[in-house]
């Protein structure tokens, strides 16, 4: 490690780790150390200054990033848990349906004495059986496709976070809890209601009377409604994502990523002085340059779109600033001063090595030497917010507030992407690396071959020069994207695989609820073909009957998910959370598959046979 950066009392990117005695929490150990911190700039010398403490559990890790992997955990566990209430509502139709089925039997044994508490228990019983069941082949199931990601894992650093894929005992506990308490919420109203049968019509194996039927189709409807209501919910934010993704592939980087290789350079453990690690960075540039196929070279110390940054604080000569880098509120989250930029240390040449247009002054050059002016670069969205439309060559910049040192605005160069794909003009300061001494860097190269070819010759002059540098990481800057784009891309399938799921689950619901309407209305149908009725006629109530449902669960669902759809824009690249063209298709898909699962039934009752519909029961 340069031992500069140890020594610069002015540094900012250290972070204590300590362990608190029994009986003290944060909080008081914040406020221990927030009398050390006041006098922190008095007593350590000139340059050091107050920026104020925050203490964080160390398993919490940053507060901007556990808050995110929060709402991802609530986003994925919402969708999962509106599945499971759809496939827990098409349960309990059928229970209905079948305990009507079982009417005559269930009458039966109430006149021969059995209680309707034994008779409820029994049909408990049978739904927790079957909600276990599923449990289990559901674990299965989990336990296949865990074995399918360990197999083939994400690349590395798709994921903020490793995530580990595993069946253990506390999801084997989850799960069987799960089913146990989803089989007794979902099967104890079928139960309760076939217990309570009218006894003469049940003895007789009769349709049951008109109040009793309207209850009972009315709760199925009811469950109807619900289940398209949460496929709506779920459709939205499925088709939101997948529109993102294909807007976060159609976005200009503003760097030529098709031509480019990143090899990341860590001599930190190499014990390279400052002048030593300038002369490695020198050298390997050169070598870089003479590989065929290879047409620019440089380095950069913050890895473009790897979502990284590096941020300082940024203060125009003669514009008021803050002085901090950082501000620590009371509760202890760390917040950034609105004057702070994004900042990267490259050497010269990285411009045209990355395909970024200088639009007005300078490049870096070898002029730029550690004894020479400190200067910069800026980006264009810099430009415009600190300078308008004043030329800013020639301003002077300081990333520690007013006591310097200077900065000289030596050149602009055009908006382009940094972190991430979905950032939005984001400003920029670029510093030569020949003044900012870093020990890692990430070595990038233009190509005018394919980057693929020149992998395995840019990894033999890495090790030519130095032997002791591992370099595991080189790759194309096209698979960096694509790297960076796969959480995306994994949670746009995931949630459209849970939407599509969903969808299917309120088809079989609206199709199953039509269906036992149906045979509840055998005698019905007959009746009215005797009268004369038409075939599209009984077509047309069906379908009509099944469409209302749908259309009252799609009107609730698309309210809900408007709603809902609010907290994603966060994730969203380049679309609104009010995409008209996703809601529009998302309430076409849903009423297409309804009105296929309505057709079904309504052919069905279109061929009921007059004579024996007149003869049922």
């Amino acid at each position: 490690m340069n031992p500069d950066l140890l020594n610069n009392k002015t540094n900012s990117w250290l972070f204590g780790v300590a362990r608190l005695k029994p009986g003290i929490t944060p909080e008081q150990a914040r406020a221990d150390l927030i009398p050390i911190e006041a006098t922190y700039a008095t007593t350590v010398g000139p340059g050091a200054r107050a920026t104020g403490v925050a203490v964080l559990p160390v398993d919490e890790g940053n507060p901007a990033q556990r808050q995110r992997m929060r709402m991802v955990a609530l986003l994925l566990g919402g969708v999962v848990s509106a599945v499971l209430l759809i496939a827990c509502a098409n349960i309990a139709n059928m229970l209905l349906a079948r305990a009507t089925a079982r009417r005559r039997e269930l009458a039966v044994r109430l006149a021969l004495g059995a209680s309707a508490g034994r008779l409820f228990r029994q049909l408990l019983t049978e739904s927790v059986l079957l909600s276990l069941v599923g449990g289990l082949l559901g674990l299965g199931l989990a336990w296949a496709m865990a074995r399918a990601v360990a197999a083939a894992p994400p690349p590395r650093g798709a994921l903020p976070l490793a995530v580990e894929f595993a069946i253990d005992g506390r999801v084997l506990m989850f799960s069987f809890a799960l089913s146990v308490l989803t089989g007794i919420i979902f099967g104890a109203i079928p139960a309760r209601k076939a217990t309570r049968p009218s006894m003469v019509p049940g003895l007789k194996d009769a349709a049951f009377d008109s109040a009793e039927q309207g209850r009972r189709v009315s709760l199925q409807k009811t469950l109807v409604v619900v289940e398209v209501a949460l496929s709506m919910l779920l459709l939205i934010p499925a088709g939101l994502f997948v529109r993102s993704l294909q807007a976060a592939r159609a976005i200009d980087p503003g760097v030529d990523v098709d031509r480019i290789v990143s090899a990341p350079l860590s001599i930190n453990l190499l014990r390279y002085t400052s002048a030593q690690g300038r002369e490695f960075y020198r050298q390997i540039i050169e070598r870089a340059q003479r590989v065929p196929g290879v047409d620019a070279a440089s380095v950069a110390r913050v890895p473009i779109l790897n979502g990284t940054s590096r941020m300082l604080g940024f203060l125009v000569e003669g514009q008021p600033g803050p002085e901090a880098d950082f501000v620590f509120s009371e509760g202890g989250a760390i917040t950034r001063s609105r004057n702070q930029i994004n900042a990267n240390v490259v050497s010269p040449g990285f411009f045209k090595t990355m395909g970024i247009p200088l639009t007005s002054g300078r490049d870096f050059g070898d002029q730029d030497s550690a004894s020479s002016p400190r200067v910069v670069v800026i980006n264009d969205a810099t430009a415009k917010m600190h300078f308008g439309n004043a030329n800013p060559l020639g301003a002077r910049v300081s990333f520690r507030g007013q006591r310097g040192p200077w900065h000289e605005i030596v050149g602009v160069v055009g908006d382009s992407k940094y972190a991430t794909l979905g950032e939005e003009g984001a400003r920029m300061v670029f510093m030569p690396v020949a003044q900012n001494h870093e020990t890692g860097m990430t070595l990038y190269v233009h190509t005018s071959i394919p980057p693929e070819a020149v992998v395995g010759s840019l990894r033999r002059e890495i090790q030519a020069l130095e032997p002791n540098l591992p370099v595991p990481d080189i790759a194309t800057m096209s698979d960096t994207v694509a790297t960076s784009l796969f959480a995306a891309r994994l949670g746009a399938w995931l949630i459209a695989l849970f939407g599509g799921l969903a969808l299917l689950l309120a088809a079989i619901g609206v199709y199953g609820v039509l269906s036992f309407s149906i045979a509840r209305r055998t005698r019905e149908m007959g009746i009215r073909f005797a009268l004369g009725a038409k075939v599209s006629q009984i077509f047309l109530l069906v379908i009509r009957d099944g469409m209302v449902l749908v259309g009252i669960g799609v009107t609730i669902g698309m309210t809900a998910g408007f709603i809902a759809a609010q907290s994603l824009a966060s994730f969203l690249y380049g679309v609104s959370t009010s995409d008209l063209a996703t809601f529009v298709v998302s309430t076409l898909v849903l009423l297409t598959v309804a009105l296929v699962a309505c057709m079904i039934p309504a052919r069905r009752a279109t061929g009921v046979d007059p004579i024996v519909a007149l003869r049922y029961e």
